[in-house]
This record gives C-alpha cells, sequence and structure tokens, in this order.
C-alpha cells in the first residue's frame, strides 16, 4: 500500500499535463502512486497517461463518460489505498520534495490527521530556492485558527482513513470547500509548513476562470450553506473572520452576483432558488438577530426588490466605504 495517493482529474489539458506528471515522477519520495482520471477528454490527454503509465506503473488510468470534477475525483477516491490523499490538478505543479516534506512531518506529528503548505501562482509557476523548514503543530479540537481554515483543497494532504465516507458533492463550483471542510472539522490537529510546495497555474480558459453565471453562483452558495451546517453541527470556534465569510458566502455573495446579472429565467430561477435556501435553511446559530430576521423578511416575501434593498445595497456602500 502506497504513503501517498495523488488524485488528479484530468478534461482536455494536453498542453499542461506532461508537466504535472513530470512533477509526480521527480518526487524525492517514492512511495506514492498517481490516480488521473480522465473524465471524457477529446484532445491527447487519454494517450499522454497511457505514455506516461507505461514508463511507470505508479501512474494509472481510469477513465469516465465527461462528468465533471467531482464524479472524476470520487471515482479516484474509490481506487485510491495510501495512507494519505494529494490533490493535483491537472494543469498544476507539485514541488519535488512535497511528498517527502509532508511524509517527515506526519512522521514527527503521528497525531495530525492535514498537513498544510503554502503555495505559487503564476503562468508558469515557479519554486523558491531556498524554501523554509519551519513548521507548526496546530490544535483543532476547539477551536479552528485562520490558518488551518482558510485554505484551497490542494494545499494541503490528508490522512484518507479520517474520511473514507466523504466525497465531492456534484457542483460546478466550489465543489472542493465542502471536502476540504469536512476534512477539517473531523482533524484533531493540523500541521502548517511554512514552505511553498504546490505551484498553482494561472491560465485562461480554467474552471476557476471562467466567467460567474447564476449556476456557479448558487452552486457555491449551497457549499457554504453545507459549510456552514458542518461548523454549526461540530461545536468548534472560529474566528469571526471565518463566521463572516461563511455568512457572506452563503447569504450575500450569491445575491450581489445574481444582481450583476442581466435579467434572464436562468436568474430568475436562482433566485427562487436563494429565497427556497434562506427560507428553509436558517437555523438561529447561524445568524446575528439583525440579520436573521432581515434574511426571513425577504425570503417570506420573495421579493427581489426588497433583497436588493435590505442586503444588496447596503452591502455595496460598506464594500465603497471600505476601499
Amino acid at each position: 500500500m502506497p504513503l501517498f495517493s495523488i488524485i488528479t482529474p484530468v478534461f482536455n489539458v494536453e498542453e499542461y499535463l506532461p508537466a504535472a506528471l513530470d512533477s509526480v515522477l521527480a518526487q524525492t519520495c517514492p512511495d506514492w502512486e498517481c490516480l488521473c482520471v480522465d473524465d471524457g477528454s477529446s484532445d491527447r490527454s487519454r494517450q499522454i497517461i497511457q505514455e506516461y503509465s507505461s514508463r511507470d506503473p505508479r501512474i494509472r488510468l481510469l477513465t469516465q463518460e465527461h462528468g465533471g470534477v467531482s464524479r472524476a475525483r470520487n471515482l479516484a477516491l474509490e481506487h485510491a489505498s495510501g495512507t494519505w490523499l494529494c490533490f493535483l490538478d491537472s494543469d498544476d505543479l507539485l514541488h519535488p520534495d512535497i511528498l517527502e516534506r509532508c511524509r517527515d512531518a506526519a512522521t514527527r506529528h503521528p497525531g495530525a490527521t492535514i498537513l498544510g503548505f503554502g503555495f505559487v501562482r503564476g503562468e508558469n509557476p515557479t519554486f523558491p530556492h531556498n524554501q523554509p523548514a519551519e513548521e507548526r503543530l496546530v490544535d483543532c479540537t476547539e477551536r479552528i485558527p485562520n490558518e488551518c481554515w482558510s485554505r484551497q483543497l490542494w494545499s494541503a494532504v490528508y490522512r484518507r482513513d479520517l474520511g473514507k465516507d466523504i466525497r465531492f458533492q456534484p457542483y460546478i463550483h466550489s465543489e472542493d470547500l465542502l471536502f476540504f471542510y469536512h476534512f477539517l472539522y473531523r482533524a484533531p490537529a493540523m500541521v502548517l509548513l511554512q514552505a511553498e510546495l504546490y505551484g498553482y497555474r494561472l491560465r485562461a480558459g480554467s474552471a476557476v476562470q471562467t466567467p460567474m453565471n447564476e449556476r456557479k453562483a448558487m452552486d457555491s452558495c449551497h457549499a457554504w450553506h453545507d459549510t456552514l451546517d458542518l461548523h454549526v453541527a461540530s461545536g468548534r470556534q472560529v474566528s469571526s473572520f471565518a463566521r463572516r465569510r461563511m455568512l457572506r458566502g452563503a447569504y450575500l455573495t450569491p445575491i450581489l452576483r445574481l444582481t450583476a446579472r442581466p435579467r434572464s429565467k436562468a436568474r430568475d430561477q436562482a433566485w427562487q432558488e436563494w429565497f427556497s435556501l434562506a427560507r428553509t435553511r436558517r437555523p438561529s446559530q447561524r445568524l446575528p438577530w439583525l440579520f436573521s430576521w432581515t434574511v426571513a423578511l425577504c425570503a417570506i416575501t420573495h421579493s427581489v426588490f426588497l433583497t436588493q434593498l435590505l442586503l444588496v445595497f447596503p452591502a455595496r456602500i460598506f464594500q465603497t466605504l471600505r476601499k
């Protein structure tokens, strides 16, 4: 059984995939498997994976009809056998030492179930030469600090046995958000490595860079509502920053995005979806009382104008004053 299972969903990335797989082969820790899930690519992505797999059987090809990144990652989770889960997007890069450093940190801190690290970003991400060796063990049993809470899926590795039942939700946006928080709210402790060990590539046409639309706005809304449910059920404390971010993501950010969209049937349907969520998923533990009553009034009336008057316009004014 390998120590690390690297999960890589692949869809039409023939230009960047070889660099991603080369960064896997360059690992100084050899104890890994790389599960590449071809999500119905129409370019040479599948052939590239097959070529690399023939060179190194630790790279394994899984295939499915096009079903999205969540379904692809879930397929890989079904086949993963490693002690730790590592997520690599098919256009990104791993530092050659990332698995070795995580292995050593896990040995030093056996109680930690998440190992977090820094990242670099750019069109061609480049890692700094002199990486810091500092690391810190953080207790998450009662309170989750901001440096643990504010993370991307790929900026950490996860003990697989902590969440064998956890799967990605079929969102097209923010699908990785909820997966990360499912692990975080179960974690007794997390190690934070100061080194920048992941290379995040900024490129036009990637899922993150595509324009916001109604479906993406509401998928993000659902993910934040689910995160709020996790937070309330866990009983753990977070900072006021984290609470505000959850509330903004579940209630304010979606309607700010919908207000910016042109009038259409899709926008009207998204507004009704927001009203339904605001009406049915509003436990008192989530919201300050004034905000709670304001959301309730908007949900009951189903009035876009009232919601814009009471929530959108004040939020925009507050954003303007902060600049």
